[in-house]
């Protein structure tokens, strides 16, 4: 008895918080195992929608067109118009959502939910506004097909609409509005256009998709990016050559704007009494650790002495035993994003960030942790939007300036080098204004002339934002130049501390960590 554009509207709502239902247990999940979760659902749905709460009788329900601002909808071609324009919102909708800090925030826990969290970005909130999402799209999808049936039975949905929507989202190409279209073409539109085409009928079937997925795993949008990098190569070519970037770390020039101190007398960590166990294995036995305000510690030890399971512990990343205190506030049984809100910022050995994201993008995807616009805002292009976005532009352009990171500004991070990706993942500490800095083996993968560029980065940093740090690291130069205090771990128990002359001579880090090797005890700056 609802009009028609009100009850779709309804069925968007409603379809949004089913989907959050359904995702809540399932994100658990990852990957194929979460689709196929999802998929669930939909095998269920004709013996739901046959459930007399859905219709006095079930074996037919209705969904008369009626009229819309005074058009009626009866004619196939009024109602195509409809379904028309209303997909062309829905595009402008979602590429919004994808420029915007949402969008970004989603595609970072796509790509690397672990570096997301240490960001301040939650995960679960963040795969829950993407299931609202995506069914509030799937609810106006499903009205607007109810309206081109009128008149449909409940067994009309079946699990294989759903692959359909999978197929089409894989074969356009992940992540692109322009492929999902492109997709959607294929394997719904050319079989309509030419029913009675043997090559078309292959194309479109199983074993022509997965041909097709061989030569182009991107999807159909590759070809569109292949044909874009071809023009732009072409114009590139001639144009005049470019100054080369640098091959060692970029290291900025200037300061970043004052910022609030941390609270006064308050330790930059404290971790007492800390145990890890995997299964009946302790990794991390009973480890008691402080970093002072402003203080450089380093962490050192061999490999699987528990040194990167400790940090993990510090970072809520795995169960621990023991108490956590943050800048003087107690983290302990935080989640990693609530830690990080609370001023703790990590970095991971492999440096992976986001691959699908540009060097701009990933630093505006930290400082929107903080704070970025609502759904409803950026949907409808609301101003409040605007100026969020270009306060955030503003603001990644000041990081990236600082850090020396203009001129890969627009390159995806999936195309830097160890070195810079490492510098991308300070720019993001930065930006999420972290006060306590964890860093993993921060000089990994890169030459050994950016390593020594990046202990006076570290420094530096440490300077502009009165940060403690943390840093597990193996270059002995490094971490003894720049350290004030260091701990040595052995098979998860800490072994000796102190500053670095006194841990560099003591007889058990030796035999435990530097050896006996003449070489390696001369590097680490042991005289004795």
């Amino acid at each position: 008895g609802l009009a028609f554009p009100t009850s779709l509207l309804l069925a968007a709502g409603v379809t949004a918080l089913i989907a959050m239902l359904v995702g809540t247990p399932a994100l658990r999940m990852t990957g194929l195992f979460l689709a196929v979760t999802t998929l669930a659902l939909a095998v269920a749905a004709p013996w739901l929608l046959s459930r007399p709460v859905f219709a006095d009788d079930p074996s037919l329900i209705l969904l008369p067109r009626q009229q819309w601002l005074g058009i009626s909808l009866a004619s196939q071609r009024a109602y195509y118009y409809v379904c028309l324009g209303v997909l062309a919102l829905t595009i402008v909708a979602v590429a919004r959502i994808r420029r915007s800090g949402l969008g970004r925030t989603m595609l970072a826990v796509r790509d690397n939910e672990q570096s997301a969290a240490a960001l301040g970005l939650s995960p679960v909130r963040t795969k829950l506004v993407a299931f609202g999402i995506s069914g509030f799209l799937a609810g106006l999808a499903g009205g607007l097909f109810g309206g081109l049936l009128v008149s449909y039975e409940p067994g009309r949905f079946l699990v294989t609409d759903s692959l359909s929507v999978v197929a089409i989202a894989v074969v356009g190409g992940l992540a692109s509005i322009t492929g999902t279209v492109l997709g959607a073409l294929l394997i719904i539109g050319f079989p309509a256009f030419f029913p009675d085409n043997p090559e078309v009928g292959l194309l479109t079937s199983g074993a022509g998709i997965l041909l097709l997925l061989m030569y182009l795993p991107g999807g159909l949008v590759q070809i569109l990016y292949g044909v874009r990098d071809l023009v732009l190569g072409w114009v590139a070519a001639r144009r005049p050559e470019p100054e080369a970037a640098p091959k060692v770390l970029p290291t900025g020039a200037g300061h970043l704007p004052e910022r609030p101190l941390p609270p006064e007398g308050a330790a930059g960590l404290v971790v007492v009494g800390v145990r890890v166990r995997f299964g009946a294995r302790a990794v991390v036995d009973d480890v008691d650790l402080r970093v002072e305000r402003g203080e450089v510690v380093g962490l050192i030890g061999a490999n699987g002495a528990g040194k990167s399971t400790l940090m993990n512990a510090i970072g809520g990343f795995v169960p621990a035993d023991g108490r956590f205190e943050v800048l003087g506030t107690d983290v302990t049984g935080r989640a990693p994003h609530r830690r990080a809100a609370a001023g703790l910022g990590r970095s991971f050995q492999g440096a992976e960030l986001f691959g699908d994201l540009t060097v701009g993008e990933t630093v505006a995807v930290a400082l929107e942790s903080r704070a970025h616009a609502g759904l409803l805002s950026v949907t409808l292009g609301l101003p409040k939007a605007r100026r969020m976005d270009r306060a955030v532009r503003a603001q990644t352009d000041e990081i990236l300036t600082f850090l020396g990171l203009g001129p890969y500004r627009e390159r995806f991070i999936s195309e830097l080098s160890t070195g810079t990706r490492r510098i991308v993942e300070l720019a993001c500490l930065l930006a999420a204004e972290a006060r306590l800095l964890c860093l993993d083996e921060p000089t990994a993968g890169i030459a050994q002339r950016e390593s020594e560029a990046f202990g006076p980065l570290l420094l530096r940093l440490r300077e502009e934002l009165s940060a403690s740090l943390l840093v597990i690291e193996h270059d002995m130069p490094l971490v003894m130049a720049i350290s004030d205090r260091i701990y040595c771990l052995e098979a998860g128990r800490l072994i000796a501390e102190g500053t670095p002359d006194e841990v560099r001579n003591d007889p058990h880090v030796i035999a435990s960590y530097l050896g006996t090797d003449e070489e390696a005890i001369a590097r680490s700056g042991t005289t004795d």
